[in-house]
C-alpha cells in the first residue's frame, strides 16, 4: 500500500512539472489497475553518420539549444529511474523490518485439575469420578 501511495505521489509530481492533467493527459495516461503509459507524440530522427547536428542558437534563449521535447524526455528518464530506485529501497526496507522481528512462538500451556472433589457440592462429584476411571 505504501508503494502505491509513493508511486501516485511521484506521478502527481511529474504531471505538475510537465503541466499535465490526469483528466486530459498529454504526457502520462493512467491505466486503471495496470499503471501509467507515456502517450506524448514521438518523432523519429534520421541519423547521418557523416554529419553531426549542432543545436541552433536562438537569441531569445541565449545559448539554450535544447528543445522542450528533449527536456521532457530527460525528466521522464530521471523520474522513472527515481521511481525504480524508490521501489527497490521500499522493498529492501520492508524485507529488512520483517527479518529483524523475532517470530512469535505459539503459547504453550497446561491445565492442572484436582483429582478429588474439593467443593462441598456433591453434584460436582461426577467430574472427579470421570478423571479417576480408566
Amino acid at each position: 500500500m505504501d508503494f502505491e501511495q509513493g508511486l501516485n505521489y511521484a506521478i502527481r509530481q511529474i504531471r505538475a512539472a510537465l503541466g499535465d492533467d490526469a483528466d486530459s493527459p498529454r504526457f502520462l495516461e493512467t491505466l486503471p489497475k495496470r499503471g501509467y503509459r507515456f502517450i506524448a507524440p514521438l518523432q523519429k530522427v534520421a541519423e547521418s553518420p557523416t554529419s553531426v547536428a549542432k543545436p541552433t542558437e536562438n537569441p531569445d534563449h541565449k545559448g539554450k539549444g535544447r528543445n522542450t521535447a528533449f527536456r521532457v524526455l530527460t525528466w521522464m528518464i530521471v523520474a522513472g529511474s527515481g521511481l525504480v530506485l524508490a521501489a527497490i529501497l521500499i522493498a529492501k526496507l520492508t524485507s529488512f523490518r520483517s527479518s529483524t522481528q523475532s517470530p512469535r512462538r505459539p503459547v504453550q500451556s497446561i491445565a492442572v485439575l484436582p483429582l478429588v472433589n474439593l467443593s462441598a457440592d456433591v453434584a460436582q462429584e461426577y467430574f472427579t469420578d470421570g478423571l479417576l476411571t480408566n
